[in-house]
């Protein structure tokens, strides 16, 4: 059993607290929902900024708790020798981790789309492609994703450290998304002017020094997410 092990569990050892970001970091591709938000709240029933902070905060919470224990177990499994992805660092005759490996698949198979769609709208949206209208044909989005689902393919097929992509993706791209765009989009809005009544544009719910406060926050958080992506991907290319 042992012996069909890649990496046998490994405690006790030293760790720089450095090491810490590349969890940050990797924490951070967990939570990248943002570019779907827009249609959740669109697709939710009698929808309100209310009920959606409710179901945000729901569905953030499980996942926290969910991808805690998960990541918990695994750790407290193996240790420092715990794989990237983790499900590496069972035997292979393991009946409970070949059912966890086809789980996984399932959830490839089935979330891809969801998440494929998302980056090839967007693609296409900041090269311009479109109409005048900004309508995409649909001739093009086909083309777009075999383009995209070729190259990430063979990307996939080359790449093996999953912990490392997840990490330097995480430090990237979830700091931008999670800390840098919408702090700057909030920055932006209110710098286009305010109304009348003091309140800024779009939210119809902060006072001018309420706003400037909220700028000030905003511009700490762009900041923030820029420390955080230099970190990580420093400290996990090391």
């Amino acid at each position: 059993f042992y012996g069909s092990l890649s990496a046998l569990p490994k405690f006790g050892t030293t760790t720089s607290p450095a090491a810490a970001f590349i969890l940050v970091s990797m924490l951070s591709t967990a939570y990248i929902a943002h570019y779907n938000a827009p249609r959740f709240y669109t697709n939710l029933k009698d929808r309100s900024v209310k009920k959606f902070n409710v179901l945000t905060a729901a569905g953030f919470g499980a996942s926290i708790a969910i991808m805690g224990t998960m990541m918990a177990m695994g750790f407290l499994t193996f240790g420092a020798a715990s794989s990237g992805f983790v499900l590496n660092n069972y035997a292979s005759g393991d009946a409970l981790a070949t059912v966890a490996r086809v789980a996984i698949l399932a959830s490839i198979i089935f979330g891809y789309p969801l998440t494929f769609v998302g980056f090839r709208d967007g693609a296409l949206e900041v090269a311009g492609v479109g109409g005048k209208d900004g309508q995409v044909s649909q001739k093009t989005k086909d083309i777009s994703t075999v383009l995209g689902l070729a190259f990430f393919t063979v990307a996939g097929t080359f790449i093996r450290n999953l912990g490392l992509v997840s990490s330097v993706g995480g430090a990237l791209l979830g700091s931008a998304i999670i800390y840098i765009f919408p702090a700057l989009s909030y920055i932006k809005a209110v710098g286009m002017g305010l109304t009348d009544d003091g309140k800024a544009v779009g939210t119809g719910i902060y006072t001018k020094n309420e706003s400037a406060m909220e700028v000030l926050v905003n511009k700490f958080i762009a900041v923030l997410g820029v420390f955080l992506a230099v970190v990580g991907v420093t400290v996990s290319l090391k």
